[in-house]
């Protein structure tokens, strides 16, 4: 019972993140970069379905003569493979942008997560000034692009399993895929208080489950057309909140209703 209420404990945050997002315009000014990348990811990728992924997929398949009974097997495992194949490359190139999405926006998503550190639980990470600045970049660069290339690679590993077990093949993938994505955006907390993997992972413990729920919220959303120019910055304050409500088990000092 305790591992349902953490999984949507961690689903619904994402909505709390998109809630205060709107709710106050101070925090607008760290999200027009991802919002204006995420609109152009979204154009580029409705470019490349139309002119080259769809054409291309149709080609994979020759023309066949009708038959009957035959001919509606075929045209149905053809319609089950076509969608197959696209929703395979789908999942890869949205994976693949959020390594290079990560890497441009880090800096700014770093700002909105220290912005409500300060806001909501009073908390000011302990490096400040340019050095501390820097460091904080490199590290939100780094470790975002680490943890969404760990979550392509899974997505890679289990690839084989759509075609093992059917139907449910895509379950293991995406749960993994799902935990990765979510930890990308609870890491910026931890790069706050300087910790390690260890310590990061030792923080995780019993709430793992948490963050699976977050990140497979995440994980839906970036496959609705241009909801991630909203959602992202919203997760990033979702995930915030996630952090210091559930981990680091601190009080607000400014309530979610102001």
């Amino acid at each position: 019972m305790k591992l349902a209420q953490d999984f949507v404990s961690g689903m619904v945050k994402p909505f709390e993140g998109v809630k205060i997002l709107f709710g106050s315009s101070r925090y607008f000014k760290y999200v027009w970069v991802s919002s204006l990348l995420n609109m152009i990811f979204y154009l580029l990728t409705l470019y490349l379905i139309f002119y080259f992924v769809f054409p291309w997929i149709n080609a994979l398949f020759p023309a066949h003569v009708s038959s009957g009974f035959l001919s509606l097997i075929y045209l149905t495992i053809e319609w089950l493979m076509k969608i197959f194949i696209f929703m395979t490359l789908l999942v890869l190139f949205v994976l693949l942008f959020n390594i290079i999405f990560f890497a441009i926006t880090a800096p700014y998503l770093d700002g909105l997560s220290t912005a409500i550190e300060k806001d909501f639980f009073g908390f000011i990470p302990p490096s400040s000034g340019i050095k501390g600045f820097t460091k904080a970049c490199y590290l939100s660069v780094r470790n975002g692009i680490r943890l969404n290339f760990l979550a392509l690679l899974w997505t890679i590993l289990f690839f084989p399993l759509n075609f093992i077990i059917p139907v449910l093949g895509f379950l293991p993938g995406m749960l993994v895929s799902s935990y990765f994505l979510g930890l990308s955006f609870l890491i910026f907390c931890a790069e706050h208080r300087s910790l390690n993997r260890k310590e990061f992972s030792s923080k995780l413990n019993g709430h793992r489950m948490t963050v699976l729920g977050f990140g497979l919220t995440m994980y839906g959303i970036l496959f609705i057309p241009f909801s991630a120019a909203i959602f992202i910055p919203g997760g990033i304050i979702g995930a915030t909140l996630l952090y210091n409500e559930k981990i680091e088990q601190h009080a607000l000092v400014y309530g979610l209703e102001n």
